[in-house]
């Protein structure tokens, strides 16, 4: 079983094999001293930083890492990920909230945009009927970071007991105001900022699928 010093030093040793292989992929010098400050100059970060993270002795923090995934036109998965599906440019792939398996989607830039698709999409598959529309068996698409609450857009919603759809239906500079579609529910009042705790268990909705059965029951 691995420690936890060398599971960060493998996930380092990860990060720079692939930013080595995206760096040939998008023409970066040959030669390493240029390659790192060509790569220092665009991410605009120290030369020691991009040394190290070059050489797989730091892993990036997570603007950084959102910095090079921009620059190289990747998704976090690509540097990160122990495997790294083939899959063709402008999809994303898709994890489950909790269980499940992955799904690869395009989804068009007027729903999702590439700077949105970088920071990553989870899914949950409803199970009964959750408001807004939204019925059983449908696959709820969901922001996997933390954004800025945005009024009248729909969010899935995670706590201790349930993970519910709600609407954002007002956004204060100190605080946002959700609501679940039943006439009954108790609105969910937040802090409005990224570094609040209970706005971690909010992501906003991009798109949901809704599945059809199988052509083969039918006979």
């Amino acid at each position: 079983m691995q420690t936890g010093n060398e599971a960060v030093a493998q996930l380092g040793r990860r990060f720079a094999r692939r930013l080595d292989a995206a760096l040939d992929a998008h023409g970066y010098p040959v030669l390493k001293a240029s390659r790192l400050r060509a790569l220092g100059t665009a991410l605009g970060v120290d030369m020691a930083v991009v040394t190290a993270l070059a050489s797989g002795l730091q892993l990036p923090e997570y603007r950084e890492l959102l910095a090079v995934c921009e620059l190289l036109h990747q998704q976090p998965g690509y540097f990160l990920d122990e495997q790294v599906l083939d899959v063709p440019p402008g999809t994303t792939v898709v994890k489950p909230v909790d269980f499940g398996e992955d799904l690869v989607l395009r989804l068009p830039s007027e729903v999702l945009s590439d700077a949105e698709a970088r920071k990553g999409l989870r899914y949950w598959r409803s199970t009964v009927a959750m408001g807004f529309g939204i019925e059983a068996g449908e696959y709820l698409i969901a922001s996997a970071q933390a954004m800025p609450p945005q009024a009248h857009h729909l969010y899935l919603h995670r706590s201790e007991q349930a993970i519910e759809v709600v609407r954002c239906v007002d956004v204060q500079a100190d605080r946002a105001v959700f609501h679940g579609q039943a006439a009954g529910d108790v609105p969910l009042i937040v802090p409005a900022t990224l570094r609040a705790r209970a706005l971690r268990g909010f992501s906003k909705l991009v798109a949901s699928i809704r599945c059809g059965g199988s052509f083969h029951s039918h006979g």
